[in-house]
């Protein structure tokens, strides 16, 4: 009985010995991940944050960050939250859980959106090796809500974002997203807003890898986008989309992607009373889609073009 128990009490202490050297292995790699992130570099971007909690003995390596803060100045950027939380099984280190608070602040364009969820959190694997490489991501966020400081207000019931490693081609990667329940609300808005769902199914290819290389350098840059199944279903607005851009030899977007509708007259009629077009805009639409339910929309030389007309400017 005295071996047992002295081999039981020797399988405990070297447990706890390895757990104590490799959670504070993980707490010092996160620790000089982030400080090396707190002024902008080569990738811009940079990352404030109040300071780090380890917990999980004995079989779980956590870290909750107090107050992260991430800033993309030259694209005026950021997010900030009041905890992020990242969970891991001590014997899974490749397959983390990342939770995200109840409350987040979101700037865009120095617009800032107050964004609120249930319940947001994902699962992350990395493939195993000298650099870890992103494998499969799925994250889920009950009843997110997102409302601008102009009073824009949107809510859906779920949203799912997923992206695994694509089979068509190296570097690629399979993307999709799905919004349930989908409602939005304006202060201008003269009528209520139906509950719609929106799906995408795309597939990125990337330049390089997104290991660990890339979490340490700049991100790597799309080469080419292909929309293989896009629809919004939104009261009487029914939308399909597919098309495919690419990188041309100077680093431009070029592509093409089709726009549908089955019922043309309802989905400008719902366009207009949101205030979503007006105008010349829900006027030009109109005409062109009475002679054809597709509307093709061009990519090229940095701006996206309807026929003859230039419709915005892109990055």
């Amino acid at each position: 009985m005295r071996i047992l128990f002295g081999l039981v009490l020797a399988a405990a202490i070297a447990w706890g010995g390895w757990w104590f050297v490799a959670s504070r292995a993980a707490e010092a790699a996160l620790t000089n991940w982030l400080e090396a992130r707190s002024e902008a570099g080569e990738t811009g971007w940079r990352v404030h944050h109040e300071g780090i909690a380890l917990a999980g003995f004995p079989n779980r390596i956590d870290f909750q960050i107090s107050r992260p803060r991430i800033e993309w100045p030259g694209h005026g950027v950021s997010w900030s939250a009041p905890f992020l939380q990242i969970f891991a099984l001590s014997y899974r280190p490749h397959h983390q859980i990342i939770v995200w608070p109840g409350e987040q602040l979101l700037t865009v364009a120095g617009e800032q959106l107050s964004v609120s969820t249930d319940d947001m959190r994902a699962s992350i694997t990395f493939i195993p090796k000298a650099s870890p490489e992103l494998d499969r991501v799925v994250m889920v966020a009950k009843s997110p809500r997102v409302e601008s400081a102009r009073g824009l207000r949107a809510a859906a019931g779920t949203l799912r974002l997923a992206t695994r490693p694509g089979a068509a081609r190296p570097l690629a990667r399979d993307l999709a997203l799905e919004v349930t329940d989908l409602s939005v609300s304006a202060p201008a808005m003269p009528m209520p807003s139906p509950s719609g769902t929106l799906h995408v199914e795309m597939t990125a290819t990337l330049d390089r890898p997104l290991d660990g290389a890339a979490l340490a350098g700049a991100p790597p840059r799309v080469r080419a986008i292909e929309i293989t199944s896009a629809y919004l279903r939104w009261g009487p607005l029914r939308l399909d989309a597919s098309g495919q851009v690419e990188r041309d030899a100077t680093g431009g977007l070029v592509g093409e992607v089709a726009l549908s509708s089955d019922n043309w007259p309802a989905a400008l009629a719902l366009l207009g009373a949101t205030g979503i077009m007006a105008g010349r805009d829900l006027a030009l639409l109109k005409s062109l889609t009475e002679s054809d339910p597709t509307l093709m929309f061009d990519i090229r030389g940095g701006a996206l073009w309807l026929g003859p007309l230039r419709l915005a400017t892109l990055p």
